[in-house]
């Protein structure tokens, strides 16, 4: 009972100071910002999201694609915005330009500072992309990454509540390490529902904040599309600070026949692999690893044994 009790009082004491540093700064800039920010919300864009940022140079431009409900709307500008311990807001205007019907360029400015910032796209609507723009000069010469897989939303060992508990201290023992990035591994809910997917989307917004996260789903996710509609992509492929090749594929071994991981994803790999060859570090994300077979079945091979492999 001690133990639910400080975690509440840890939770309603992190949220207050969230919602303190907003309401006490919006007003700043030139830009109007929420007096409270809702972050369980479906995501506008198909390629980015809370578990997939955007990653981009000062003065570099990336492209998001919205979703076909979104297609309609004009665009007039936008901004990006994080909260800083130190600083307070930290907010400053993108160059935005629609491309086609659904794919918009966002260009950030020379002047803006790293971090990981949420994206707003103005127009006859506005568009909130929480946590999905990454902006980062160079690759440290260390890099910390945490891997953090198995979450289960709306689990837990015994009960729900210890699985919270469990979830809390491992976002504490992360955000202690400080990490350059944080690797989701899949099965981030526990039944692939919507309301354990939108507590993901939260407790990654408030318990990571300052962090860039990379996901994938896994099995328990299946079919991945609240995993796609709130936390991001189901695969991807991103490039940091030009030195370092991150891709996200979905393995699922309960439902593809024979195979841990799908034709298309495959393709999506060997492509996105001979893409960006010239990248030197490569790390790739999935639930499963891809060779996985049960119950009596294993693949003895070094990582260039193409036979084996084959």
């Amino acid at each position: 009972m001690y133990r639910q009790l400080l975690l509440l009082l840890l939770v309603v004491s992190l949220v207050s100071s969230q919602v303190a540093v907003i309401e006490t700064t919006h007003a700043q800039g030139s830009k109007t910002l929420p007096d409270y920010q809702l972050v369980s919300s479906p995501l506008p864009v198909v390629n980015a999201g809370p578990t997939r940022p955007l990653v981009v140079k000062p003065g570099d431009c990336a492209v998001v694609t919205l979703r076909p409900e979104h297609a309609s709307i004009s665009v007039s500008g936008g901004f990006a915005w994080r909260v800083d311990r130190l600083k307070g807001v930290v907010k400053w205007d993108v160059t935005i330009k629609k491309l086609s019907e659904l794919d918009v360029q966002v260009c950030v400015p020379e002047s803006a500072e790293e971090g990981v910032y949420d994206l707003v796209i103005q127009g006859s609507t506005s568009l909130v992309i929480p946590r999905s723009l990454w902006v980062i000069k160079e690759l440290p010469r260390v890099i910390r990454i945490v891997v953090m897989s198995d979450l289960h939303f709306g689990s837990g060992p015994t009960t729900v509540a210890q699985g919270d508990i469990y979830r809390f201290s491992a976002a504490t023992i992360a955000s202690a390490v400080n990490p350059t990035l944080i690797l989701w591994a899949g099965d981030v809910s526990d039944h692939a529902s919507e309301y354990e997917t939108k507590l993901a989307q939260v407790y990654r917004y408030m318990m990571l904040y300052e962090y860039p996260v990379f996901g994938v789903p896994g099995n328990h996710d299946h079919p991945g599309s609240w995993h796609a509609l709130y936390l991001g992509p189901t695969r991807w492929a991103s490039v940091v600070g030009g030195k370092l090749l991150i891709i996200g594929v979905y393995t699922n071994p309960y439902f593809v026949s024979d195979n841990i991981i799908t034709w298309d994803e495959i393709q999506f790999l060997e492509q996105a692999l001979v893409n960006y060859s010239s990248v030197p570090y490569k790390i790739i994300v999935t639930h499963y690893p891809m060779f996985y077979c049960e119950p009596e079945c294993t693949v003895v091979a070094s990582y260039d044994d193409e036979e084996a492999l084959k």
